[in-house]
């Protein structure tokens, strides 16, 4: 799905000069793997609990795609998947391994990309694939690429160079991948579908109409949903609870009950807290004030958040967001308190920005609960952005970084 507008054309511009820098980490970072592997080169696949047709991983290897895809059209009976990627970043192939840009001073980070929409990263990919084709081609097909070891905070990676041959026909952009995969299996409709996301960040709001205009008419008993990032963690298991809360409002079904199915996967090893990390009356189940504050604001605010937590426990395989908030004041607070009092305010900040971007995105993800309830019996005529402009009362209670509960929080 393309668009015919772009975002700012400086933004591009300053991007470009970014991307055509050449520098990329592959995809695959040493312990990538977090739940047990069901496939190789699919990293921390899993399928949401509660019988949804919605799952996630991180980036895939070619076949890593290929051995999903025959367990999807075999195992599971799918007749139709539609893979959203929800990276901001440019991603490429090269010898069969995905990879992404980095910006040379900061290569233990993705990048960044504010006010660029679908349509601006597959420009900037295409820019991206030519200068790695240009760049092998001089260094007689040479592919020169960094990895990192992996770890929570970033300046504890360790990153080296690496490099390999690499003929340029097999330099691809992820679109081109998935275009090889139709190609591959024409018994599945394979669609594929981006949903550009800051790491760790909430989506934009026209995103999140993006998602549902999308979704909503092609939901069905045989088609699946397939979400992923990069690692398959933060912004893949927003995708997933987006799509569940989706599925549920559109095929009107009840969320909050034991929905445990033949698709529900409930048996898999979690490594983001598991089901059952409500705590009721805790910061560690989401109560902070700014929570309270939006539930007390509206006539079922309480069920809103409920039915939100549940789904949020359906996809916590990699990632539980009421409990990342609460371990980032833990973490924070054991960085103060070391004796290196420098370092330990430089990680403590890292842990205060995270903290902030995880009570954002969870505020967010209970709004649009708010609005899906309300507006899925009109088709979503309203759209989602639209709706928060009319609901500042709402809004305001989060604010923005720059005013508000939002920019001073501190995990009251």
């Amino acid at each position: 799905m393309s668009e015919s507008n772009h975002g700012p054309e400086w933004v591009f511009e300053e991007a470009s000069r970014l991307i055509e820098e050449g520098v990329v980490k592959v995809d695959h970072f040493e312990n990538i793997y977090r739940l047990p592997k069901k496939f190789e080169g699919s990293p921390n696949w899993r399928q949401a609990r509660g019988g949804y047709n919605v799952v996630g991983s991180g980036q895939s290897t070619v076949e890593g795609l290929k051995s999903i895809l025959k367990f999807y059209t075999g195992e599971l009976g799918w007749k139709k998947v539609i893979f959203v990627n929800m990276r901001s970043e440019p991603v490429i192939y090269a010898n069969n391994f995905s990879y992404g840009p980095r910006n040379p001073h900061n290569l233990n980070e993705n990048i960044e990309l504010n006010g660029l929409n679908t349509s601006d990263v597959e420009r900037l990919q295409l820019i991206l694939v030519n200068t790695l084709k240009k760049n092998a081609k001089e260094s007689s097909n040479g592919f020169v690429y960094h990895k990192d070891t992996y770890a929570e905070v970033p300046e504890d990676r360790k990153d080296y160079v690496c490099s390999e041959p690499c003929d340029i026909k097999n330099i691809l952009s992820v679109t081109e991948v998935y275009s090889k995969m139709k190609e591959d299996f024409e018994a599945l409709d394979i669609l594929f579908f981006r949903l550009p996301v800051n790491d760790e960040r909430v989506p934009n709001l026209e995103d999140f109409d993006r998602l549902v205009n999308y979704l909503k008419g092609e939901l069905s008993v045989t088609t699946g949903m397939h979400f992923n990032c990069q690692m398959g963690k933060g912004r893949t298991t927003t995708g997933m609870v987006l799509a569940c809360l989706i599925t549920a409002k559109v095929l009107q079904q009840s969320i909050g009950q034991d929905q445990s199915g033949a698709n529900g996967d409930s048996s898999v090893a979690t490594a983001g807290g598991g089901v059952g990390v409500n705590k009721p009356g805790t910061l560690e189940n989401g109560e902070f004030q700014i929570i309270l504050d939006l539930c007390a604001a509206l006539s079922s605010g309480k069920t809103m958040k409920a039915e939100m937590d549940f789904i949020i426990d359906a996809c916590d395989h990699m990632q539980n967001l009421r409990k990342c908030i609460w371990e980032t004041k833990v973490n924070h607070d054991k960085e103060l308190a070391k004796a290196d009092k420098e370092a330990g305010a430089r990680r403590a900040a890292f842990w205060a920005k995270l903290g902030v971007n995880f009570i954002e995105r969870y505020f967010y993800l209970i709004l649009f609960n708010v609005y899906c309830t309300e507006q899925v019996s009109q088709d979503f005529k309203v759209k989602f952005a639209d709706w928060c402009e009319q609901r500042q009362d709402l809004v305001k209670i989060l604010g923005t970084r720059e005013s508000g509960p939002l920019s001073t929080f501190n995990w009251a």
